[in-house]
């Protein structure tokens, strides 16, 4: 218990109630990352199935004396996407799948086309499309800004 000039306040109830809406906020946050690493990757063409952006997630947990938000995707290739490869010869079949879906090129020429896919990726590897750093520089500039007004806010509904 802690006594105020206006009388007993509960500290524990005030530091409950700071925390979540700290945590609403951080939950915001989380959402705000979604769509911009949403925006990302169709503003840059990536996700041509939709399964990269389907695997977009965020969550909030408390630990301790933590509150932690993570963000990023889970789908098997995002980390190949979002790092790009070093060079490395990919299976042919995907790459004539992904030449009719994303090219239009249909087949015998597709072929041709994704063996020379294939040729370069063997030769370059694959460029870097960093969805999820681009997102964090983002958050980075803003969150602190937005948990401060989050946590002025728990203390006056606490007071």
């Amino acid at each position: 218990m802690s006594i105020r000039k206006e009388g007993h306040i509960d500290v524990k109830a005030d530091q409950r109630l700071i925390r979540r809406e700290v945590e609403k906020e951080m939950a915001r946050l989380g959402l705000e990352a979604e769509r911009i690493m949403l925006d990302y990757l169709q503003k840059h063409n990536i996700d041509d199935r939709g399964d990269l952006a389907k695997s977009i997630t965020s969550e909030v947990k408390t630990e301790l004396q933590f509150i932690r938000m993570r963000f990023g995707a889970n789908a098997k290739h995002a980390i190949f996407v979002h790092d790009g490869t070093k060079p490395h010869t990919p299976p042919i079949k995907p790459l004539e799948q992904w030449v009719v879906r994303k090219l239009g090129i249909k087949f015998p020429e597709g072929k041709g086309v994704a063996r020379a896919i294939q040729h370069k990726i063997s030769k370059q590897g694959t460029k870097a499309k960093p969805f999820a750093a681009t997102t964090m520089r983002l958050i980075r500039r803003t969150a602190p800004m937005k948990i401060e007004a989050a946590i002025e806010r728990g203390i006056r509904r606490a007071s």
